[in-house]
């Protein structure tokens, strides 16, 4: 293992695969030292920028009476412009941000250019030029493009990351197997593909990341927030999510096969269609939680309340914990059910 400085201008080789025409980068960190490293894009100065083009647009307006339709066009066009980064930069989930992104930049260059040529028409007319030079979207337009950490398809395999900070980091597609994420801050980060098999993310802070098509098999997610997160499709075959925070995470698809959810947190979650044979769910919170067309052959659900949960052509069999009266209340509700009930015993 080697130690790299944490900082945010962090270096690695960016070798393109052999055969590889699709421009996709290798990006080798394996085994890499990142305890506590900050890598979350700097959103605290992009806040500060984005009040300062509003502040710069408001002046402007109040006290530019040279400016005209065209000039007030161009400042309100420049405050839009923006907020539309802003939002386009804090939407991490949608697949095709990086491209968004590009474009927008590429209008925020030319509206500056525009209101460069449009300044040097008014400037001379106006006892306020110095506010029409102000404009701080040249400083937006570089903090929305270096600010990015760009980690997709990185090896990150055996990396120490705990406690690092990783928050809107895209991860697409990387393989993070056998990494050390205990305590990371990885909200609303990008991990969609993302191989992060036998990873350790105790405690880790997951919510509102993306998470779809994941391969978490073996992981131990103990203690994790994923409360938001988007799981759809992942594959979380014999992880551990021991009191784990899945509060409204959308777990709709998700392999969870022999998975340990005892004392996990599912109350709202998105279970739809989720395969949970032998899966433990001793003790979860299940209030409110979606198993409609989810398969739960095996699974172990002691000391659990099934009265506040959708099952609608959910599967069941062979599940420890369940008492006859429960499977009667569960196929009265649309659930399916192995086996015969006898509405006279109660097999608890």
């Amino acid at each position: 293992m080697f130690r790299l400085v944490a900082s945010r201008d962090l270096a690695f080789s960016q070798d393109c695969e052999p055969g590889l025409t699709s421009g996709v980068v290798k990006k080798n960190l394996s085994g890499a030292n990142l305890r506590g490293a900050n890598l979350g894009r700097m959103h605290f100065i992009g806040t500060l920028l984005l009040w300062a083009n509003f502040v710069w647009a408001t002046l402007l307006w109040m006290s530019l009476t040279e400016a005209r339709f065209v000039g007030i066009i161009l400042i309100w066009a420049n405050l839009l412009w923006t907020i539309l980064v802003w939002i386009n930069l804090r939407e991490t989930n949608t697949q095709q941000m990086g491209s968004w992104l590009k474009n927008i930049i590429l209008v925020g260059i030319i509206l500056i250019w525009t209101t460069l040529i449009w300044s040097i028409v008014v400037v001379d007319e106006s006892n306020y030029s110095f506010l029409v030079w102000a404009n701080p979207n040249m400083a937006f337009i570089l903090w929305a493009l270096l600010s990015k950490v760009d980690l997709s398809h990185a090896d990150l395999s055996y990396t120490d990351l705990s406690r690092a900070n990783l928050s809107r980091v895209d991860l697409r597609d990387a393989n993070l197997t056998h990494a050390y994420l205990q305590k990371a801050n990885l909200r609303e980060a990008v991990l969609r593909g993302a191989n992060l098999s036998h990873a350790d993310l105790r405690g880790a802070d997951l919510s509102d990341a993306d998470l779809q098509e994941a391969v978490l098999f073996g992981a131990n997610l103990s203690g994790a927030d994923l409360s938001d997160a988007n799981l759809s499709g992942t594959d979380l075959r014999e992880a551990e999510l021991h009191r784990t925070n899945l509060s409204a995470a959308n777990l709709s698809w998700a392999r969870l096969s022999r998975t340990n959810l005892s004392w996990a947190n599912l109350s709202w979650a998105n279970l739809g269609r989720a395969k949970l044979t032998n899966a433990t769910l001793n003790d979860s919170d299940l209030s409110g939680a979606d198993f409609r067309e989810a398969t739960l052959h095996g699974a172990t659900m002691n000391r659990v309340d099934l009265s506040a949960i959708l099952v609608k052509g959910a599967k069941f069999g062979q599940n420890e914990g369940l008492n006859n009266s429960d499977r009667i209340k569960l196929k009265a509700r649309g659930a399916i059910l192995e086996g015969r009930i006898n509405p006279l015993r109660d097999n608890s």
